[in-house]
């Protein structure tokens, strides 16, 4: 089974994707450096050319799809608490994320959290 990224859901995995030494701390007591970042560069491959297939993840690579949802920055970067503007962007980011996480469960990735903050 495949599942395809909008381009909005595409720029979040990569946002966390384009930081793999944060990946790669996330990650040190399962995968060794080296094994994650070739894991970040085959997801990027993927998303380049369609989307992701279950059938072809590595462990690895489930592990790097799973930190790109729960180790996300991304709706905290376009939260600012002063400006009350800017809570609308946070919750879309956050549903964002929740999509992101859908979709991974539906070629069983579960269990992904989105952070809360």
């Amino acid at each position: 089974m495949q599942v395809r990224f909008t381009t909005l859901e595409r720029n979040v995995i990569e946002h966390r994707l384009d930081a793999e030494y944060a990946i790669a701390d996330a990650l040190e007591d399962r995968y060794d450096n080296e094994a994650v970042f070739r894991a970040v560069e085959r997801i990027k491959r993927m998303l380049v050319h369609g989307g992701i297939w279950q059938n072809l993840l590595t462990r690895v690579e489930v592990s790097v799809l799973r930190d790109c949802v729960e180790g996300s920055t991304w709706a905290a970067s376009v939260y600012d608490p002063d400006d009350k503007a800017t809570f609308a962007k946070f919750r879309n980011a956050k549903r964002t994320l929740q999509k992101i996480a859908d979709k991974l469960t539906k070629i069983g990735i579960n269990d992904v959290s989105v952070p809360q903050a």
